[in-house]
């Protein structure tokens, strides 16, 4: 039974960047085609497989192309019926919204306030995170995240949403990683630069403990955005600091994860420590911290340099300018790292060993949710690596 679920597991893994690459032709034709008002006309069909259908091609459509996703948006009447089937009787179709949404507000900050100012869109998309399917959960935190991406009023409206905050730190204990990675993701975005919703998140039952918890996670991306967010909630607020510092085994957590296979994760980890050295840290965390990030300085100077194309010319659009503080990068903390990709039969294996549900695959015909933007400072190598990094990551959505 295990050796036929791996096998399942590397199939899997291996078609969508097949199918990837068969589709790339047809891509790269419809830059001239004009698809989108008909795709649009289709969100109000006669079925709700056809709005199925329709907004999961215009999510597709979206994913990580902002011409494509600026000729969207402008069709009269797109993201109003998006969020019209927000509404759905149908969670397939809600899914398949939210996603669409989700990967509109990816690319550009305009696109994103435009979205939030729809009516019901912000409020309907919160709803959501309630819903009883896991795929609807995952899809919403995703795009409230990209909703949140550096604009402080939409971070406001979203909080001020009736247990918008309270559902995303539920969700941190959903038994699904994509659901734990957009709920912790996303909840990173909207404490970021932003004081009050800092403490309001910080001040959720569970909310750091359930953080913590996820630092220990056996996905390496559901580890690195929980260190992301502890980061946001820690960067400039010494109560918070000390906060996440006295919470058990927060520390031991972080310093672990300095010894990651994943560079991103290493680096998350060591920022947050670093946030928490300036005020939150008792005499012996210090002195654990401090022995900690020297021993990974001495590591990090005795590895081997990069491979020169691992610092290509960015292969995404550069990210939307954030308020205050410096320019966050494009995609930010978003992909699944490659080692964690790699080791998706494994994990899968290892799940079915401790008796745990396997994953739900995508929906046919459409990606997830794929386009995701977390506020995080980067060095420009990160940010180059980031970028590649999340042209992988869409390259492994499902297209039936």
């Amino acid at each position: 039974m295990l050796n036929s679920l791996q096998a399942q597991q590397e199939q899997a893994n291996q078609a969508p960047a097949a199918i990837h690459q068969e589709q790339q032709p047809l891509a790269a034709s419809l830059q001239g085609v004009s698809v989108e008002p008909a795709l649009v006309q289709l969100l109000s069909g006669s079925s709700q497989g056809v709005e199925r259908a329709a907004a999961g091609a215009l999510s597709n459509l979206a994913a990580g192309n902002l011409a494509l996703a600026t000729r969207i948006v402008a069709v009269p009447q797109a993201v109003e019926r998006l969020v019209m089937l927000l509404a759905s009787s149908n969670q397939g179709v809600q899914q398949a919204a939210a996603n669409a949404l989700c990967n509109l507000a990816s690319d550009s900050l305009a696109m994103a306030r435009r979205i939030a100012d729809e009516p019901q869109a912000v409020e309907r998309l919160a709803q959501l995170l309630a819903s009883s399917d896991q795929g609807v959960q995952a899809a919403a935190a995703g795009a409230l995240g990209n909703l949140a991406y550096g604009a402080l009023d939409v971070q406001r409206q979203i909080a001020n949403e009736p247990q918008a905050v309270e559902r995303l730190v539920t969700l941190l204990a959903s038994s699904r990683q994509r659901v734990q990675e957009h709920a912790t993701w996303a909840l990173s975005n909207l404490a970021y630069g932003n004081l009050a919703l800092k403490r309001r998140i910080a001040d959720e039952p569970q909310a750091v403990a359930r953080l913590v918890q996820r630092l220990a996670s056996r996905f390496q991306v559901v580890q690195l955005e929980a260190a992301s967010t502890l980061r946001n909630l820690a960067a400039e607020n010494l109560a918070l600091q000390r906060r996440i510092a006295d919470e058990p085994q927060a520390v031991e957590r972080l310093v672990t994860l300095l010894a990651s296979s994943n560079e991103d994760v290493q680096w998350a980890a060591k920022s947050t420590l670093h946030h928490l050295a300036l005020g939150g840290l008792s005499l012996q965390q210090s002195l654990q911290v401090t022995a900690a990030l020297t021993t990974a300085a001495a590591a990090a100077a005795a590895a081997p340099p990069p491979a020169a194309a691992l610092w290509a010319a960015p292969l995404l659009p550069a990210a939307p300018p954030v308020a205050a503080p410096p320019a966050a990068p494009a995609g930010g903390l978003d992909a699944a790292p490659a080692a964690a990709t790699a080791a998706a039969p494994a994990a899968a294996a290892a799940a079915a060993a401790e008796g745990e549900a396997p994953q739900p695959a995508a929906a046919p015909g459409w990606c997830h949710c794929s386009h995701l933007h977390n506020q995080q400072l980067r060095s420009k190598q990160q940010q180059q690596q980031q970028q590649q990094q999340q042209q992988q990551r869409r390259q492994q959505c499902q297209h039936h």
